[in-house]
C-alpha cells in the first residue's frame, strides 16, 4: 500500500483535504526548481459562485521533469470529495495530461482539477 496516496480530509468550514507532498515537502525532497505548483481559485467557479461559497482553492503539485502529480491540497467546498480522484492520481503516478485531458462535468467543482492540471508547464 502506498501510505503517500491516502487522502486525509479535515471536515471544517471550509472543508480541508490533502493527499501525498505539499509543495514544501516536495522542494524539500526535489530542489524547488525540480517541481511546479498550480493553483485554481474558487472565485471564479460558477458551481461556488451558485452556492456562493466563492472561498478556497485547489493546488496541484507536480514533478516537472515527468509532469506526474505528487500531491495535492484542496481547501474549500466538497474538498473531501474533490481529494479522491487525486488520491487515486498520486497512486497510479498519472500526470499533468491524464487530469487535464479528462472531461469533468459543468457546472462541478471537479472541474477545477482540469484547469489547474492544464495550467501545468515543463
Amino acid at each position: 500500500m502506498d501510505f503517500n496516496a491516502v487522502p486525509m480530509t479535515v471536515f471544517t468550514e471550509p472543508e480541508l483535504a490533502h493527499v501525498g507532498m505539499s509543495s514544501v515537502q516536495a522542494a524539500s525532497a526535489l530542489g524547488a526548481d525540480a517541481i511546479t505548483v498550480t493553483r485554481y481559485e474558487y472565485a471564479g467557479d460558477s458551481r461556488t459562485q451558485i452556492y456562493g461559497e466563492t472561498l478556497g482553492f485547489i493546488k496541484l503539485v507536480f514533478r516537472r521533469a515527468d509532469a506526474r502529480l505528487l500531491g495535492a491540497q484542496i481547501a474549500g467546498m466538497d474538498a473531501a470529495q474533490l481529494i479522491a480522484p487525486l488520491a487515486l492520481a498520486v497512486e497510479q503516478r498519472l500526470g499533468a495530461a491524464a487530469l487535464a485531458d479528462t472531461a469533468f462535468p459543468h457546472p462541478m467543482i471537479g472541474e477545477g482539477i482540469n484547469k489547474a492540471a492544464r495550467a501545468f508547464h515543463q
